[in-house]
């Protein structure tokens, strides 16, 4: 066999059955084990079974197994101080409380409300800043959500006010201009 060459089946299983008294021992040790020699790139022999593994663990979905149902929002910015958060009805008949706080280690500001049975929960009035929710089981919790409120500022507000109020007196005085001409029509 040449030197650098992988060997095949035949010349490993060769290997096995020399004695230790064979002068070519140093030679035959300095080469690979052949499950190393499975894994050398364009090695010919790799088994079927570390293949199937191989396989397998790639197909794994090695995201975490939550205890409670999956937190979701249907916004993760709101600008008008609401949002609606939603998860998937449980199984199990547990004790399934909404929990929120203001920073993601659930140390601080923690308001708690039992939401079983329900899969919603309409959440308002809240000032600017993150709010952090999660959902809480007898069996642990769910994913953390963070929320941002960030209400429009004064000027956009103030903006949205001004035209809301010329629509509105353009509105009242088409309404008015509207019945003086019919009251001439029908007077007439």
């Amino acid at each position: 066999m040449s030197p650098g060459a992988i060997p095949d089946a035949n010349y490993l299983s060769a290997i096995r059955q020399d004695s230790p008294e064979d002068s070519d021992l140093p030679e035959k040790c300095s080469r690979p084990p052949l499950h190393l020699i499975c894994l050398l790139p364009g090695s010919p022999v790799v088994p079927a079974s570390l293949l199937t593994l191989l396989v397998l663990f790639l197909a794994l979905d090695p995201a975490p197994v939550l205890a409670a149902p999956a937190l979701e929002s249907n916004l993760s910015v709101s600008n008008e101080g609401y949002f609606v958060l939603s998860w998937e009805q449980p199984v199990s008949d547990s004790s399934l409380r909404l929990q929120q706080a203001g920073d993601p280690g659930f140390t601080t500001d923690v308001e708690e409300w039992p939401v079983s049975g329900a899969s919603q929960f309409t959440q308002s009035g809240l000032f600017n800043g993150d709010y952090y929710f999660r959902l809480i089981d007898n069996d642990g919790s769910s994913n953390t959500l963070v929320i941002q409120v960030r209400h429009h500022s004064l000027a956009r507000a103030s903006l949205f006010f001004s035209l809301g109020a010329v629509l509105f007196s353009i509105l009242v005085l088409t309404l008015l201009l509207g019945r003086r001409s019919l009251q001439r029509g029908v007077d007439g």
